[in-house]
């Protein structure tokens, strides 16, 4: 019955000319869903926090009733809302409270100046295999991910008759080093 009129409450919330719009973020109401006969939510799954993004905010997973048992909810990112703050879901004595957004967030930290990454390590020693036919082999690489050089080894490509295969590189453009993609022309 509660699940019935919960979802009764959510329609016409949803429908109701008052409502705020959606793109509007409202704190949420408590929801009553543990009363007697309700099992306690397990405990959260372990779950690893990704590093830091800027202009998002992590929102962890939890641990939601559906009406009939409880079903984790990862953790997902969500872009930032000037002015406001995430507030985690949580259970209030036996009422459960949706996370949100709730004004009062402190102002999002400037955005980090562009920081060009640093020239690339020398290529690790790959051995290029023996020819194969039909077969181009493209050598590995660093590229650089997540503020970091990533050795990406060498891999066989088919060849395409009549087209060569340029190697990725580094160049400067626009003032900045950029990762230039390997391709055939």
């Amino acid at each position: 019955m509660t699940a019935i009129s919960l979802s009764l409450v959510l329609s016409a919330s949803l429908l109701s000319p008052t409502a705020a719009p959606a793109h509007q973020a409202v704190a949420p109401a408590p929801v009553v869903v543990a009363q007697a006969g309700y099992p306690p939510p397990p405990p959260p799954q372990a779950e690893e926090v990704p590093p830091p993004r800027a202009g998002w905010v992590w929102i962890p997973g939890n641990h939601e009733w559906n009406g009939r048992r409880y079903k984790w909810r990862r953790g997902h990112w969500e872009h930032e809302r000037r002015g406001r703050m995430w507030r985690a879901a949580h259970w209030e004595g036996q009422q459960w409270v949706p996370g949100g957004w709730v004004e009062g967030g402190p102002p999002p930290p400037p955005a980090p100046a562009y920081q060009e990454p640093p020239p690339p390590p020398p290529p690790q020693v790959e051995v290029q295999p023996a020819p194969r036919p039909g077969w181009v082999w493209i050598p590995g690489a660093h590229l650089w991910r997540n503020g970091r050089y990533v050795w990406t080894p060498g891999r066989w490509e088919h060849e395409r008759r009549g087209r060569m295969w340029r190697e990725g590189h580094w160049e400067r453009r626009e003032g900045r080093q950029v990762w230039v993609e390997g391709e055939w022309h």
